[in-house]
């Protein structure tokens, strides 16, 4: 796991409103979050789907699942005239989620600070033992928190495919479309085969990477806003990944860019695995488009091959060093064997020594549920 100081510093003093002395103390903390050492409590307490967001957004807030109304009434898609409206209606679904998780992070803590005193962690704390108070109760110099994101790659996809099938070139109406995501693509293959065709982000492509940026600017802000509503330092998006992309992924019905019903959700800030399909230089470029200055963290895995170390070495760290020259923030970096990923499914008691990063964290790949392990196969392999 690597980080870019020269970017993250400048980033965290903007993010937590803190001096460039407190901010080069940022600590990668649990998945890949930050916290600043010694000096701020901000642990994930929340997790918002925002791929399911999406999907309230486009039937009126009801689960395409189950039917029933679990989200705000934002209309139905037929009232939708614009993609304007429903991006409206999204954000709207979105922010809902957003302010109900930020004062769960509240309450938690002041429920932690009246019965759990957390002492060892209190001593470890700068100021606590100065003012006697608990680490929840005062004593930490920033009380903070932060929200994880999960889907973010894949709304930016399907909110593009949106707005060119359905408002720009009108190939389908938004209700055909979403009758087609509520029966998960049954007898509608080739219109899902149309919307998977359209730009993805991950390679580098000017209208694709401009839906994440705006996505990703929307929900950092929003996010980060709630902060001063709820009384906290800092509220803040990280988009980590702790398996939960595929927890979500089983309780979100299809989505507009061609994506399954219970498939996975994109891991961490990366392109919807197998998407990007213009090498790793467009898969970098795409994820540098990405703001680290109003979030506290952002998981970036990338799979190399072996062959890519032993033989092309110079290259690879030609390639991570326009990386980091072009704004990117950090790299959770795997080699590994696409070969060997089977073998271990086929055979799991010879593989008891492979090692995969899952996201934010490493696991032996034979001990993980075979949906991960389905899932950690299907992303890119770069060469």
């Amino acid at each position: 796991m690597l980080y870019n100081d020269d970017v993250n510093v400048p980033a965290m003093m903007k993010a937590m409103n803190v001096p460039e002395t407190e901010a080069r103390d940022y600590l990668p903390f649990g998945c890949g979050e930050y916290i600043l050492w010694r000096k701020s409590v901000a642990t994930p307490s929340g997790a918002i789907n925002v791929a399911k967001c999406l999907e309230l957004a486009l039937n009126d807030g009801r689960c395409l699942l189950t039917g029933e109304v679990v989200g705000p009434r934002t209309g139905a898609p037929a009232s939708f005239g614009t993609f304007e409206a429903l991006w409206h209606a999204f954000t709207v679904q979105l922010d809902h989620g957003i302010r109900a998780l930020a004062r769960l992070q509240r309450l938690e803590y002041e429920v932690g600070a009246r019965e759990i005193a957390f002492l060892y962690i209190t001593l470890l704390t700068d100021d606590c033992l100065a003012t006697g108070k608990a680490v929840c109760f005062g004593g930490a110099r920033y009380l903070s928190g932060t929200l994880e994101t999960y889907g973010n790659s894949d709304v930016a996809d399907a909110l593009t495919a949106v707005r060119r099938a359905v408002f720009d070139d009108k190939r389908v109406a938004l209700p055909d479309l979403v009758v087609a995501l509520k029966n998960n693509w049954s007898d509608a293959e080739p219109l899902r085969q149309s919307l998977l065709a359209l730009p993805k982000f991950g390679n580098d492509d000017d209208e694709a990477d401009a839906m994440a940026v705006r996505f990703h600017e929307h929900i950092a802000n929003a996010i980060r806003d709630q902060a001063k509503v709820v009384g906290l330092h800092s509220y803040l998006m990280v988009v980590i990944n702790n398996s939960m992309n595929v927890d979500f992924g089983h309780m979100t019905a299809a989505l507009p860019d061609g994506r399954r019903a219970g498939e996975p959700l994109a891991n961490g800030n990366n392109p919807v695995a197998g998407r990007d399909r213009q090498g790793v230089t467009a898969f970098l470029q795409s994820l540098a488009k990405l703001r680290p200055d109003h979030h506290a963290g952002a998981v970036h895995n990338m799979k190399f091959s072996r062959a890519l170390f032993t033989c092309s070495r110079a290259k690879l760290e030609a390639l991570l060093a326009a990386y980091w020259e072009s704004g990117g923030a950090q790299a959770m970096i795997t080699v590994v064997n696409r070969g060997d990923l089977e073998a271990a499914m086929a055979e799991p008691a010879k593989w008891g020594h492979l090692i995969v990063r899952v996201g934010g964290f490493s696991a032996r790949f034979i001990e993980l549920p075979q949906d991960l392990q389905l899932h950690l196969l299907a992303r890119t392999l770069n060469e």
